[in-house]
């Protein structure tokens, strides 16, 4: 039964941190829109 457990309790942790990690990402991602919204767009920095 160890033997499954632990590959099992490794799945559902990275999966987890999976989820945790395009969360993340997507946060970032609305947050760099929401920058280029609000200054213009990148390189157009004077």
């Amino acid at each position: 039964m160890i033997e499954f457990e632990l590959p099992l309790t490794v799945a559902i942790t990275t999966w987890r941190d999976q989820k945790t990690i395009d969360r993340a990402l997507k946060s970032v991602m609305d947050f760099a829109d929401f920058i280029v919204v609000v200054y213009g767009k990148p390189g157009k920095v004077d």
